[in-house]
């Protein structure tokens, strides 16, 4: 039986041939070091765009809650829905994301409040910025210096009553 072919396949495995094996070892080195940056910051982008996917679901879910509470108010009192619609902003929260009545306004014109159009309409616009309003910073960590800059918007319209 010749075992020389075994110690051939094996002799990067084997303990008595480590000495052979040190250039496959620092191929693998060099190829984790520059593969393990490219995955973790492929997986924080991808972290950032859901987090960025989450908030602006929940703005468009905060507007369209907005719009609508609005619609039922100026069903009851037109002037006063019109005139105040900070207090229905206020009563709409959605932790880390939507905390200030400030983040809410309402388009100009007929881009907001459409009572000549077949149905009459309301339109919301709720924005979110880290770092203004009580939130938190976003993106975090900020690498690249875009927070101060960076604005998510979500809109949301309803039929009046």
């Amino acid at each position: 039986m010749d075992l020389s072919k075994d110690r051939v396949r094996t002799a990067c495995y084997g303990r008595s041939r480590l000495r052979s094996c040190r250039g496959s070892l620092s191929e693998t080195a060099a190829s984790i070091a520059i593969i393990l940056p490219i995955a973790l910051i492929f997986g924080f982008v991808a972290w950032q765009v859901s987090q960025v996917y989450m908030i602006k679901t929940t703005l468009s879910m905060a507007a369209q809650e907005a719009a609508r509470r609005l619609a039922i108010n100026y069903g009851k009192d037109p002037t006063t829905a019109r005139a105040f619609p900070e207090q229905t902003f206020a009563q709409i929260k959605h932790m880390g994301i939507v905390q200030s009545p400030d983040q809410f306004s309402i388009p100009l014109g007929t881009a907001g409040w459409n009572e000549n159009a077949s149905p009459p309409t309301v339109t919301v616009q709720v924005e979110f910025q880290g770092g203004k309003y009580g939130l938190p910073p976003f993106p975090n960590p900020d690498p690249l210096g875009l927070g101060t800059d960076f604005k998510i918007t979500g809109v949301g319209k309803s039929r009046l009553e």
